[in-house]
């Protein structure tokens, strides 16, 4: 019981850090739950704490919300991961993590000496921002899946 009570205190605090900062939830509990619960039980754990989180912050914060520019980007993020994983099948022997390394370094760079550059706040751009990270988040997340359980295979 007493597990319980310390569990539901530490995701309450952290909860309510989370939504001000807008990350730390898993920074902070994964490795707190990791000490008391097996680590595919603690990530669950955090996992539907994000879920509940990420419900009671849409309650929380509805009237801000812009539901075009929510259904923009994410209706296209999740069409485009599934096309990025689609393709990362068929994309085994390319050098992926060179790749994504080479572009953020590239990017970060640009917006380094670029400091004051900016995309418009539009539709059409958070579409096509939508499409961008979820084409990338399915092709390099899935692809570097399938590396490690290849390389997994023939250790």
């Amino acid at each position: 019981m007493t597990q319980v009570i310390l569990l539901f205190l530490l995701t309450l605090v952290v909860s309510g850090i989370a939504t001000a900062t807008g990350f730390g939830t898993s920074t902070v509990m994964i490795p707190i739950m990791a000490l008391f619960l097996p680590l595919p039980v603690a990530l669950l754990f955090v996992g539907v704490i994000h879920l509940f989180g990420d419900i009671w912050k849409v309650i929380l914060f509805k009237k801000g919300l812009d539901w075009k520019l929510i259904l923009g980007f994410g209706l296209s993020g999740v069409a485009a991961s599934y096309l990025g994983a689609s393709l990362s099948l068929n994309a085994q022997e390319i050098p992926l993590k060179p790749i994504l390394g080479a572009f953020l370094i590239l990017y970060v760079g640009y917006l380094f000496l670029n400091r004051d550059w900016a995309l418009p706040k539009t539709r059409s751009t958070a579409v096509c921002g939508g499409l961008l990270s979820g084409l990338f988040a399915g092709f390099f997340q899935n692809a570097f899946n399938s590396l490690e359980k290849l390389i997994a295979n023939k250790t």
